[in-house]
């Protein structure tokens, strides 16, 4: 791992950006790497877009600034890449992860983007599996099947032990569910 490996994570308040970042951000404090996870937004309400971020690194973390050049790039909502122009910020050695129902050549070509690209429809998984569209556990799916810090099962791990005292059994199963479908279904 390089010295430092920082995660941008865009959504809408509400859509669970900041509980993705803690529990990547644990996943990989369980494995003695030293962390950080905090949320960017400015007026609080539902549906304002937010960022949350994730730096992960062997050694102790001195830097406390908002992730300008991440190494991985997760979109929760689509809709921010054309408020934003985040893709923008992007080079052909980062990461995109993106919920969308659009193929990966698809976005490609949409945003001009020159890195990797990796899709995962978690708005429909998510519809399947609870309902509603709780998107942030699906990506973390997918993020476990592209990443080299988190595995499929150190995510279903983490989830079931933060989610089950607060949410109960069956939500922390859909929420299982929801984790493994994201990594079975991401492109």
């Amino acid at each position: 791992m390089q010295e430092i490996y920082e995660i941008r994570i865009h959504a809408r308040a509400g859509q669970g950006s900041k509980t993705m970042a803690q529990l990547i951000a644990e996943v990989a404090a369980d494995k003695n790497y030293y962390i950080q996870a905090f949320p960017y937004f400015g007026p609080v309400r539902s549906g304002a877009p937010m960022d949350a971020y994730v730096r992960v690194s062997k050694q102790k973390i001195n830097i406390h600034t908002p992730i300008k050049e991440p190494d991985l790039l997760i979109v929760l909502d689509e809709t921010l890449l054309m408020i934003d122009n985040i893709c923008l910020i992007l080079n052909k050695d980062q990461s995109l992860l993106i919920n969308s129902s659009k193929s990966k050549e698809q976005i490609i070509e949409k945003y001009k983007i020159k890195s990797s690209v990796h899709v995962v429809n978690a708005n429909k998984i998510a519809r399947d599996v609870f309902k509603k569209i709780f998107t942030n556990t699906v990506m973390l799916g997918a993020y476990a099947k592209i990443s080299k810090l988190v595995s499929l099962e150190e995510a279903k791990m983490i989830v079931k032990k933060k989610f089950e005292k607060k949410y109960g059994k069956q939500m922390t199963q859909l929420n299982l569910q929801a984790i493994e479908e994201g990594y079975n279904k991401v492109l």
